[in-house]
């Protein structure tokens, strides 16, 4: 069992790692701030020694501060961007779907208007199924998801249509539903992108991952997902000059943080994609490399898959849908 332990055993334990405490005055009231576990637990792998725990190279408290402040700054840039892509790519969705289906959902919401592959029948039945949910809880005004436009359009319209009801559904919602769309329709709304229907639909799906680790105030800078990687075949790879291994395979940019600003520079308008870049580098050039040592600060790029010249990233020109894989 962890026992309990005071601010002054906490910050003893971590002098007898080696961590250098200025003013341990000033850190008590950052433990109070941040507390123990998000800040030591959260950050200190970067600066010690796996196997012993010890603090490595004159790693100080400044450092784990610097690198907590970075990633939570990180975190609401994301979320900002991330958030200006749902907008745009909720609007798409729901303009393509309902040009072929209609507005009334009794209507749009069958079967029928969605993937034919019959692999995909019990995620179909379940998507429909979750839309008239949302639709039924957010016409409620008991419910916690009562939403008064959706409540509107029922009361006095008889129907919810499509670019009503997105408004209601997460991300996530809105990912699943995209997947489970027509070709023809999936290739229509991704057309608007310059990709691929799976090439959209993987970078939709990672950024849902992504933006709900941010969401749930998880470290975004080390973040590796585990199930989904962006395709190999993107040219971005070739022209960023990302080493491979001897399969072909990326060895950074797939599935990293990295991969996350790749994310952005397909899905991005390039003057929303320039925003992300100067807010991403000016948090970079003054939290990370003014504040932390430098031989901390590789340790750091390594984590977050910033390798060889990922900063070619900025200005490369992409011509979409070369490879389709």
């Amino acid at each position: 069992m962890k026992k309990f332990t005071t601010y002054e055993e906490q910050i003893k334990i971590l002098k007898e790692r080696n961590l250098i405490i200025d003013n341990e005055e000033s850190f008590k009231d950052t433990l109070k701030d941040c507390g123990y576990y998000n800040l030591i637990n959260g950050y200190s792998f970067i600066f010690q020694d796996s196997n012993t725990n010890m603090y490595l190279n004159s790693a100080s408290v400044k450092d784990i501060q610097a690198l907590y402040t970075f990633d939570k700054n990180l975190r609401n840039i994301i979320y900002k961007y991330a958030m200006t892509f749902e907008s745009r790519f909720k609007s798409i969705v729901s303009y393509v779907f309902s040009k072929y289906h209609g507005e009334d959902e009794k209507k749009y919401l069958i079967r029928e208007n969605f993937d034919k592959d019959i692999r995909k029948e019990a995620k179909i039945a379940k998507l429909i199924s979750d839309c008239n949910n949302i639709i039924k809880e957010c016409s409620d005004k008991k419910s916690r998801r009562f939403r008064n436009y959706i409540y509107h359009y029922v009361t006095n319209h008889g129907h919810v249509p499509l670019w009503v009801l997105i408004r209601a559904m997460t991300m996530g919602d809105i990912s699943v539903f995209y997947a489970n769309m027509r070709l023809e329709e999936k290739t229509e709304v991704a057309n608007e992108y310059n990709l691929t229907p799976s090439q959209l639909e993987i970078m939709v799906k990672m950024l849902v991952s992504f933006r709900n680790t941010v969401a749930h105030d998880e470290h975004i800078f080390c973040k590796r997902l585990s199930k989904d990687k962006l395709p190999y075949t993107l040219e971005v790879y070739d022209i960023m000059r990302i080493k491979k291994n001897d399969k072909g395979y990326p060895l950074s940019g797939t599935c990293d943080f990295l991969s996350l600003m790749i994310i952005f520079k397909y899905l991005l308008k390039p003057l929303e994609f320039a925003g992300f870049w100067t807010e991403f580098t000016i948090e970079r050039e003054d939290i990370l490399i003014k504040n932390i040592k430098s031989h901390f600060v590789a340790f750091i790029n390594n984590e977050m898959g910033l390798k060889n010249r990922w900063k070619n990233l900025q200005n490369c020109r992409i011509n979409p849908k070369i490879l389709s894989n």
